[in-house]
């Protein structure tokens, strides 16, 4: 973090509160291509480490993201297939036994990135 050693145990200033951050991610897809897109954030640093969706935009192949706020990190997740319960119902789907499924069955396509002041 800016302002700060690399020694995170340390005493150290707390980093400044950024609000309305704004993230331009290239997808490499069109809105048409990823018509369920979600798009979460999640962070210690509020809402006990909940994910909340989020907003966004398309600008062509690129996803512009607006932080709600980062304070130390946050997590972006991206979903390209829509609501995360979905996703499980998909995982197990037809198999009455969560622990078994076959490797087709348990690919998701999630994308995480970290955003963070350092």
């Amino acid at each position: 973090m800016l302002n700060n050693d690399t020694n995170w145990r340390n005493a150290a200033a707390k980093p400044n509160k950024y609000e309305g951050l704004t993230i331009t991610y290239p997808i490499g897809k069109t809105e048409k291509d990823l018509p369920k897109l979600k798009v979460y954030t999640a962070s210690p640093d509020h809402d006990m480490g909940q994910m909340k969706e989020i907003p966004y935009k398309w600008d062509n192949t690129n996803l512009i993201i607006t932080l709600p706020s980062l304070e130390y990190w946050e997590m972006i997740v991206i979903n390209h297939d829509g609501l995360q319960k979905e996703k499980q119902e998909q995982i197990f789907n037809n198999s009455g036994d969560k622990s078994k499924g076959n490797a087709k069955e348990k690919k998701m396509k999630v994308r995480i990135m970290t955003a963070s002041k350092i």
